[in-house]
C-alpha cells in the first residue's frame, strides 16, 4: 500500500501534464490503475523473464540430469537381467548336473546290490566252512551286506566258523547294521 501511495505521488503529476486534463475522482483512479497495472507487468516482465529463464535453464539442467539417471539405470537393469539369465542358466545346468550325478549314484547303488544279491546266491550254496573263509577276507560292510540277505541258520553257522575276533566284529556290525 505504501509503494502505491509513493507510485501515485511520482505518476500522478505526470499524468496530468501529459495529459493536461483534469479528471474526476474515478477516472483518476482508473487511470492510474491502468498506468500501476502498465508498470508491474514492465517490471514483472523483466524480472521475470531473467527468472524464468534461469528456472528453465534449471529445469533443463535437471532433465539432462534424470535422462542421465535413467539411462545408468537403464543399464543396470539390463546388467541384472543379463546376470539373472546368467545364474539362470548356470542353476538349469548345476540341476542337470546333480541329476546326471544322482542317476549315476543310483545306477551304481542298483549295480551292487545286483552284484550282492549275486553273491548272497552264490554264499548261500556253499558249505558254511567255505563260506566263513570267503567272508572272514572280505571286507567288513560287503560281509555284513551280504550276511543280512542270508538265512537266519546259515549266518550262525558261518559266524561259529570264522575267527572268534572276526566274527565278534563283524556280528557287531551285524546287529547295528553299521556300513
Amino acid at each position: 500500500m505504501k509503494a502505491l501511495i509513493i507510485f501515485l505521488f511520482i505518476f500522478a503529476p505526470l499524468t496530468q501534464a501529459e495529459d493536461k486534463k483534469k479528471y474526476s475522482e474515478s477516472e483518476f483512479q482508473e487511470k492510474l490503475n491502468e498506468l500501476v497495472k502498465k508498470e508491474v507487468e514492465k517490471r514483472l516482465t523483466l524480472s521475470g523473464r531473467k527468472r524464468i529463464v534461469a528456472f528453465s535453464h534449471e529445469l533443463f539442467e535437471k532433465e539432462k540430469t534424470i535422462i542421465q539417471r535413467e539411462l545408468s539405470l537403464k543399464k543396470k537393469e539390463d546388467a541384472l537381467k543379463l546376470r539373472d539369465k546368467h545364474f539362470d542358466d548356470r542353476v538349469k545346468k548345476l540341476l542337470e548336473d546333480q541329476d546326471r550325478i544322482l542317476g549315476c549314484i543310483d545306477g551304481n547303488k542298483k549295480k551292487e546290490d545286483t552284484r550282492i544279491l549275486h553273491m548272497v546266491q552264490v554264499i548261500s550254496g556253499m558249505r558254511p566252512n567255505n563260506a566263513a573263509q570267503v567272508l572272514s577276507v572280505q571286507e567288513a560292510n560287503i560281509t555284513v551286506k551280504i550276511l543280512g540277505m542270508l538265512e537266519p541258520e546259515k549266518v550262525s553257522k558261518i559266524f561259529n566258523l570264522m575267527d572268534k575276533e572276526i566274527s565278534a566284529r563283524l556280528q557287531k556290525q551285524y546287529l547295528t547294521m553299521e556300513k
